[in-house]
């Protein structure tokens, strides 16, 4: 989704002289004014200041797009921000105040001569502003606001409280090291519509930060963040990409994460090259959360979408408009993988639209053993892939609900059961086998399975041996069942040649 630009061209500043916002929409007195604002639109920043009750004061962001002539309630905004000092949620970050003192830093500035809040003396250096800063006292409401240039630095906040501004047309090249960090408690704000290469996100030990950018590039750094120990992030952006690393990112024990990006761009690397490698390891087992919003997530190289293992009691929601799979060597077969035992009372959804080319989307998904709860919503596509999906590892107690329109252009099978309780609702289209049970237990809601090779004489539904499966309502179809299935559910089977 590109940036809606401007009807109007200004090549000029403002020299504000009143002590409130350019525009006012952008500090309110109560929650009250926050729900009546108008034209509010995604990613809208206000703070709210005087209310009596002083845990509902601080910054929120607009989540919903609503009409331009209706109110807003409570839940269309996430509260980011408090007006104390302390917050006392774990996943709040603080923001600087409107007082704040800023230092300059640009291309043409001399680290010698830089001035704490004169544009007309910026420091040459990130690093040279973010020391001065500390020297100066380290206040939370200090900002380093870093102009349009080229910058190669690294660890930017070490040792650093404030806050960091990157405007249009900035770029930070970490080399290959760490972007900026939070551990111990630490906390890290980065603002602005800046570009940034070559470097990772590192969270641990409780630490939080927000990272707001134009694009996140990964370059071949081993991953684009990493996260531990009970450590927040929110990420915004346009793009996220990466040219040939390991991951996106890495999330390990009871980390969170909350990731807003138009476009993700995905080419992985090594053996263990997942966009998502949820896994907790050495560390126990995780409880964290990945949420990710995404308009269009490409999978080029690597293994695949997401590898979770080692888990217990986590969520995890990735809602992609739509996620594209190219064809590409690998090193397992699945774009959605689960280690086969280490994996126990886990709720992951999937929601969006899946488009595959020679890849297999699901192997081994929900194997491990205890309660998994798999959700998947949208529409899938593939072709040139014999078994684009394969559940035939799932063991007793994973629940696994599909409720997407599915065309399996080139299968021979399209879906493997094999344990578990499978649901069905929408439709299947296939060149084969619609469905080969061999275990678990298949639940239909108001399901369609249609062949679309004239000359195939497959079963929609296939089984070696006697089955039973669920049909709640209806399940329509254009070919027969293996006649070894039964019934056992109120719904009726509808078997016609013309159902499309």
């Amino acid at each position: 989704m590109a940036r809606e630009e401007g009807g109007i061209n200004f090549p000029n500043n403002f020299e504000v002289q009143k002590a409130a916002p350019i525009d006012a929409r952008l500090a309110c007195e109560t929650l009250t004014d926050l729900y009546a604002l108008r034209y509010t639109h995604i990613g809208m920043i206000v703070s709210v200041t005087g209310e009596t009750n002083e845990e509902d004061n601080g910054v929120y962001v607009m989540q919903n797009q609503i009409a331009p002539d209706v109110d807003s309630q409570l839940s269309d905004w996430e509260k980011i921000g408090s007006s104390s000092s302390e917050s006392e949620s774990s996943n709040n970050i603080i923001l600087a105040s409107a007082s704040l003192t800023t230092y300059y830093v640009s291309n043409g500035g001399d680290d010698s001569t830089g001035e704490k809040g004169n544009i007309n003396k910026t420091f040459k250096n990130i690093i040279a502003a973010r020391d001065a800063a500390i020297a100066d006292g380290n206040d939370t409401n200090n900002i380093i606001y870093v102009m349009s240039g080229t910058y190669t630095e690294n660890n930017l906040n070490t040792g650093y409280s404030g806050s960091f501004h990157f405007e249009s047309g900035s770029v930070l090249d970490a080399n290959n090291n760490i972007i900026v960090s939070a551990a111990q408690g630490e906390e890290f704000n980065v603002f602005g519509n800046g570009k940034f290469i070559n470097g990772e996100i590192n969270l641990s030990n409780n630490g939080k930060g927000y990272f707001e950018c134009y694009s996140l590039d990964v370059g071949s750094k081993q991953q684009g963040i990493y996260m531990e120990n009970d450590s927040y992030l929110l990420i915004q952006g346009k793009n996220w990409t990466s040219a040939s690393t390991a991951y996106l990112c890495t999330m390990r024990s009871n980390s969170k994460l909350v990731a807003n990006f138009d476009n993700i761009d995905y080419t992985g690397s090594g053996i263990w090259a997942f966009a998502f490698y949820i896994q907790s390891g050495a560390l126990g087992k995780r409880t964290g959360s990945v949420t990710l919003n995404c308009l269009e997530f490409h999978l080029r190289q690597g293994n695949g979408f997401c590898w979770f293992g080692n888990q217990e009691e986590n969520q995890d929601n990735f809602n992609i408009q739509n996620l594209y799979v190219y064809s590409h060597s690998k090193q397992y077969p699945g774009v959605f993988l689960t280690n086969s035992s280490t994996v126990t009372n886990v709720s992951f959804r999937f929601k969006g639209n899946i488009i595959s080319d020679g890849i297999q989307l699901f192997n081994t998904l929900g194997s491990g053993g205890g309660t998994k709860d798999w959700i998947f919503e949208g529409t899938l596509k593939t072709k040139n892939i014999a078994n684009p999906i394969n559940l035939a590892g799932i063991k007793s107690g994973s629940k696994i609900t599909w409720d997407m329109w599915m065309e399996t252009e080139d299968a021979t099978t399209s879906i493997k059961c094999g344990g578990g309780d499978v649901y069905f609702n929408k439709s299947l289209y296939t060149s084969g086998v619609g469905i080969e049970a061999t275990g678990g237990e298949i639940i239909i809601d108001s399901f369609k399975i249609v062949n679309t090779d004239s000359n195939s004489v497959a079963n929609s539904i296939e089984a070696s041996s006697v089955s039973d499966i669920v049909i709640n309502h209806s399940l329509s179809t254009n070919r027969n069942i293996s006649s070894n299935i039964t019934n056992i559910g109120p719904g009726s089977l509808l078997y016609n040649n013309n159902v499309k």
